[in-house]
């Protein structure tokens, strides 16, 4: 369920607007770099604690975690931190369809001409401050070119001399976080807390009413439903099963269409491009493909599932705020198929509006994909590990208001 929000779960670098070389003639002391963002709310920012994104990560060696990211082209962070557990280096991997040029032709329009060193196994390009050390490398070895770079602070700097060669190792097999990384799962779950706060009766009772929204911003949090969602998946898949989703869903092809379509720019908003459909329908062959896709991915059923759940939890609070019985009525076979219909259309209007970079022999593929043993069990499994992870909170926020009533 990747391509259907626009709502991309960002990474990226914070850059003030100083120019290096307007840096070093200086007299305040100001850092360039200063932190990475792994997801809407969350940040990875040197010199400060580590600890509350352990449940983001895996534990690579001793001191260090590795983070997936779902940023176009972007691989994973592996942060370094000390004993205390204050981050003092930042590694990223990128993967092959990240554009290094692009990249760096923005750093040095921002950030002033860097400094350059090359071999024959590496090209590293620096900018450092009083501070901190941002280097943008690429690695040659065999048929490979890898790239990557590294955020540091000079004075307690884990990885100071690093070998470029090494940086490889840094390139650990995919876990299950990565597969869960890899999807809209930050856009889907983010702000569930205040769309349950707005749906919620008002009361006339404010205090009780302070009270459930207190329990919904903790037990909704995001990232306590992606650690939920998390476990869910992890309870899905055999070792066997993970190997041959990872042979799809991390290959070369794989990465391409998503690093294409998360990367691409529509000249239409989502809404001017739906009512142009009006006057201009996509060839047949592409819509056919396209909605073989939807059908693939069960967008339909994925939307449907998440709001049935939510109707559920929201039905509950109200009749624990109202003292009433429950008066959620499940929808008749015939409502849940119309509005699994209605989805999927919606959907199919978003997938063609954003892969429209996507050739039709590549959706093709994908749909082989996500229609394979691996790739149904993935659909499924995702789809029922965001709904276990709101009924998950719900009845959390549900037992505690409960004793509260």
């Amino acid at each position: 369920m990747r391509a259907e929000l626009s709502i991309l779960v960002t990474f990226f670098i914070i850059l003030t607007s100083c120019k290096s070389s307007e840096i070093t003639s200086s007299v305040k002391e100001e850092v360039i770099f200063r932190y990475a963002q792994i997801n809407p709310n969350d940040s990875l920012i040197l010199g400060e604690a580590i600890t509350p994104f352990a449940i983001y990560g895996t534990t690579t060696q001793e001191n260090a975690l590795k983070i997936g990211m779902s940023y176009p082209g972007v691989e994973s962070v592996t942060s370094h931190f000390d004993i205390d557990s204050s981050i003092t280096d930042m590694i990223f991997s990128y993967q092959f369809t990240y554009d290094f040029q692009k990249q760096l032709k923005e750093y040095t329009e921002e950030l002033g001409k860097p400094t350059f060193s090359n071999d024959i196994e590496s090209e590293v390009y620096l900018w450092e401050d009083f501070k901190t050390r941002f280097q943008l490398i690429k690695t040659f070895g065999g048929s490979d070119t890898l790239m990557y770079s590294i955020l540091s602070d000079k004075e307690s700097s884990f990885i100071s001399g690093i070998s470029y060669a090494s940086l490889k190792n840094y390139r650990v097999k995919p876990t299950i976080h990565d597969v869960l990384t890899f999807t809209k799962i930050w856009s889907i779950i983010g702000g569930v807390d205040i769309g349950l706060k707005a749906r919620l009766k008002q009361t006339s009772d404010s205090t009780n009413l302070i009270l459930i929204n207190t329990l919904i911003d903790h037990h909704f949090q995001d990232k306590v439903l992606f650690q939920y969602a998390l476990e869910y998946m992890d309870q899905e898949f055999d070792d066997q099963m993970f190997e041959e989703l990872s042979a799809w869903l991390f290959s070369d092809w794989s990465k391409e269409i998503i690093y294409k379509t998360d990367s691409f720019e529509p000249e239409l908003s989502l809404e001017e491009y739906a009512s142009s459909l009006e006057k201009e329908v996509p060839p047949q062959d592409r819509l056919i493909a396209m909605y073989r896709f939807v059908e693939a991915n069960k967008a339909g059923e994925f939307f449907f599932k998440i709001e049935d759940a939510t109707n559920v939890i929201i039905s509950k609070l109200n009749a624990i705020v109202e003292n009433t019985d429950l008066n959620y009525i499940s929808p008749t076979s015939a409502e849940r198929m119309q509005q699994i219909s209605n989805y999927n259309l919606g959907t199919l209007v978003s997938f063609l509006w954003r892969m429209q970079p996507i050739t039709i022999d590549q959706i093709n593929q994908n749909t082989e994909a996500y229609t394979s043993t691996s790739g149904k069990l993935y659909v499924d499994s995702y789809s029922d590990a965001i709904v276990h992870a709101l009924k998950k909170a719900g009845d959390k926020v549900l037992a505690e208001l409960t004793k509260a009533y």
